[in-house]
């Protein structure tokens, strides 16, 4: 016989339980089981643990390059400025590529390998538009 189950009466007495038994046909409860009709409001019940959320991973590296790609896309025109932001962006960029979550490093290292030949191709228009002018 377990401890939930109630007892046969005793043979004694009829309506007795045997020495030992409380008059009740409940056994008593266990500790950890909370009161009848719930647990009283603004407790916790002892059996739920604190649990700390986890935080996001962030990559700022790769984040920082990703900006700085995108940014040394638009000004990739003006002469030293937009070069500077776009190989910051790129060495960011790369930087990122060996931490975790990776997807803005990635993004920064393919916008800026892309921008390679678009910045090789202004310098090479700015050469032949300055040599045309002092030619004339």
């Amino acid at each position: 016989m377990n401890n939930f189950e109630t007892p046969p009466p005793y043979n004694g007495n009829p309506g007795q339980y045997p020495p030992g038994y409380r008059n009740s046909p409940c056994p008593p409860r266990p500790p950890y089981c909370p009161p009848p009709g719930g647990a009283p409001y603004g407790t916790q019940q002892p059996w739920q643990p604190y649990v700390r959320p986890m935080q996001p991973r962030t990559n700022g590296m790769g984040t920082a390059g990703f900006v700085l790609s995108l940014v040394g896309v638009f000004l990739g025109w003006i002469p030293l400025i937009g070069w500077l932001i776009w190989l910051l962006g790129a060495i960011f960029s790369f930087i990122g590529l060996f931490r975790a979550p990776r997807g803005l490093a990635v993004a920064g290292t393919i916008i800026s390998l892309v921008l390679i030949p678009v910045l090789v191709t202004i310098f090479v228009a700015l050469d032949v538009f300055t040599s045309a002018l002092f030619l004339l």
